[in-house]
């Protein structure tokens, strides 16, 4: 376990209220396998064991599905063995998967919601028009919300950059009669089966023979295609049953007949519907009813203060008898929302917790306050750079330093030890004393069921001379102790796996960059958006309409819609041609063959082939714009950057980042995607 998760038992076991600093989904799901271990092996242990079994099978299912769908863009072989080994043997991923923690659950859930995510931004919005598809990206958006806290904002700034990408993908026809691909897919279908019977016909023909060409490739004339449907209609009519004539309907000719177009969304109004949808369940119905069912306290966000409060201690701990560093005015603004004398004396370089809990809470600040004293933050960061630039460098050194490595634990009797354990006592009620503590340890039973008030410890603590705070404390943690004896022992393991897991530890610790957080948080992302911006600048726009197929490039424009070979294998796109065209010989070798001229074929009626955009209903998708892919790289960025924005760099917070890199890596790699028909 992590210190979190400690914390969090603390609520399930009924210590301490239920409160929001962890995010309630993730206490209940933890509190359920507790329960269920304590019911059925008479330890929560069992319970933990269980629930590192089924998160293990889910985050290799996860890392399996990235596998399999980074293929599935066209990433390169050696890639996805890279990315294989990765995932099945690097320190930063194995380590965390036999850890229970909000981040390593949220990352069960974040998996397979960011390969959902870049597939939509890929396909530019095109494969939520699919039923399940949207219904699981819904529940698998609400799960990443749910599950931790910041999650919310990253979902939101990544879902802004796929609204983007999915701008301008709408296929359907309109009134003004914008082109429909889809329909000219169907009629490009339509065209080929009637060729692929012409061909079969003419190709039995012998070419001595004096019997006329077919020049209508098999297609009868409109004149006389019209001329059939009437005659087919007064034919339906004389077959009718008796009765009535007047009363029945009369059927229309089908060159008069428009069939019924189903509502069809725009992509972006889907992508729009499925981030609402998910962020509505996970903030307007899932946290209200929870906080309604636990009863539980809500948590005030003070960690993006420390933004504000980290740099003006930093000031006001260089520069202590300097009056002209902060003005007495400066200081009243500051000290309306915050301690600046303690945050100062408590400052800590390498994180801002010391600082933004020196926050006033009762009572809250007004909102005129805060901005006063954001001011005062602006005007001391233009005097005082160099301590700004100090204090945020300080917290966020492990994120991008190389030389900055980290080695997860191998157990949690690390999180029992004196100091964790007076931490702990503070969340025991205040009447818990040593006489309950020592009472319930004899009885088994939980301390904080005798709330009496121990004046007789008092009076004997008073005889002795010992001070009453420090009895209390000690008291305390007697008790706390006693409730988390049920999670000690783990350390508790034979001797040659302690050597191994020392061993293992050393090698990690000792100058590794292969376990520097920097190395996968900050330099290998920059690498994958580096590459996916080079893609955008103009050359390469102007390389890419050079390869796309020109006007010039079709055999006849306003014929079958025929692409020449050398254009074919120039343009970056995949074609929706049914296979009956290809087996027929369309190209012009293919035609000449069976002795018919290319130019003798009437087509007029058809429309030229074109390109056939991303969409769930084609059989084959086109190449993914590189903005799409920059776009899905959206949702690394934002994660990455509200890391940056946390308190600290602590080492369990960038897990989903560890596992989802194998996917932001295979983006550059998009663009020469050709995915396999639809089954």
């Amino acid at each position: 376990m992590r210190d979190d998760t400690l914390a969090q038992y603390l609520q399930v076991s009924g210590i301490h209220q239920y409160y929001t600093q962890h995010p309630l989904f993730d206490t209940l799901i933890f509190g359920l396998f507790w329960h269920a271990g304590s019911a059925v092996a008479g330890t929560p242990l069992a319970g933990q064991a269980a629930y590192i079994v089924i998160q293990a099978v889910l985050l290799a299912a996860g890392a399996a599905f990235t596998l399999c769908y980074i293929r599935k863009l066209g990433a390169p072989r050696w890639l996805v063995i890279l990315s294989l080994l990765y995932l099945a043997t690097s320190y930063v991923v194995a380590g965390s998967i036999i850890t229970m923690g909000k981040d390593s659950l949220h990352t069960v859930f974040f998996v397979p919601f960011a390969v959902m995510f870049v597939e939509a931004c890929l396909t530019r919005g095109a494969v939520l028009a699919r039923q399940p598809v949207a219904i699981t990206f819904v529940a698998l958006a609400f799960a990443v919300i749910a599950s931790k806290r910041t999650a919310l904002v990253i979902v939101l700034c990544a879902g802004c950059c796929l609204l983007a990408a999915c701008r301008g993908n709408t296929e359907d026809r309109d009134a003004g009669g914008t082109a429909d691909k889809d329909a000219d897919a169907s009629r490009l279908r339509r065209s080929a089966r009637n060729h692929d019977r012409f061909f079969e016909r003419n190709s039995d023909r012998k070419p001595d023979s004096d019997q006329p060409r077919d020049h209508t490739c098999g297609r009868q004339s409109p004149e006389s295609y019209r001329g059939q449907q009437d005659q087919q209609v007064q034919q339906s009519q004389l077959r009718g049953r008796s009765g009535d004539q007047n009363t029945r309907q009369r059927p229309q000719p089908r060159a008069q007949q428009r069939p019924r177009r189903p509502l069809r969304l725009s992509p972006r109004f889907r992508a729009f519907a499925c981030l609402t949808t998910a962020v509505i369940l996970a903030q307007g119905v899932w946290a209200p009813l929870a906080e309604a069912a636990t009863h539980a306290n809500p948590s005030p966000g003070r960690e993006v203060w420390g933004l504000v409060t980290q740099p003006v201690a930093q000031v006001a701990h260089d520069h202590p008898n300097d009056q002209t560093a902060i003005t007495p005015d400066q200081r009243r603004a500051l000290n309306a929302i915050m301690n600046l004398d303690q945050a100062a004396a408590d400052i800590n370089p390498h994180r801002t917790n010391e600082t933004f809990q020196t926050l006033r809470e009762h009572p809250q600040p007004t909102t005129a306050q805060k901005l006063a004293a954001l001011r005062v933050w602006a005007e001391l960061g233009v005097a005082h750079p160099g301590e700004y630039a100090k204090a945020y460098a300080g917290p966020i050194r492990g994120w991008w330093d190389m030389s900055v490595n980290f080695a997860y634990p191998t157990d949690s009797d690390y999180l029992f030890t004196r100091g964790y354990l007076k931490q702990w006592s503070t969340f025991l009620p205040e009447t818990v004393t040593g006489a309950s503590a020592v009472g319930g340890s004899a009885a088994g039973t939980n301390p904080n069921a005798d709330t009496g008030s121990g004046a007789g410890t008092g009076a004997d603590a008073a005889a002795n001379g010992d001070d009453d705070a420090d009895i209390a404390a000690a008291q305390r943690i007697v008790a706390i102790e006693h409730d988390l004896a049920p999670l000690m022992g783990t350390s508790r393991k034979p001797q040659w796996k302690r050597t191994v897991l020392d061993d293992v530890r050393h090698w990690v610790r000792d100058d590794n960059p292969l376990t520097a957080m920097g190395l996968y948080v900050t330099w290998i992302p920059l690498i994958i958006g580096a590459a996916l911006l080079l893609r955008l600048p103009p050359w390469r726009r102007t390389a890419r309409r050079r390869r796309s197929p020109q006007p010039g490039q079709l055999e006849q424009p306003d014929q079958l819609g025929r692409i020449s070979p050398s254009a074919c294998a120039r343009q970056p796109y995949s074609y929706d041609v049914p296979a009956g065209i290809a087996s027929a010989g369309i190209a012009s070798a293919g035609i000449a063959s069976v002795g018919i001229a290319s130019t003798d074929i009437a087509t007029a009626d058809i429309a030229p082939a074109t390109p056939v955009p991303v969409d769930s209903a084609s059989s084959r998708t086109a190449a993914p714009r590189p903005a799409s892919a920059l776009a899905a790289y959206g949702l690394l960025f934002f994660t990455i950057l509200s890391l940056y924005a946390s308190p600290e760099a602590l080492f369990w917070y960038p897990i989903p980042v560890y596992f989802t890199l194998p996917l932001f890596s295979a983006l550059p790699f998009a663009r020469a995607c050709r995915a396999e028909p639809v089954r």
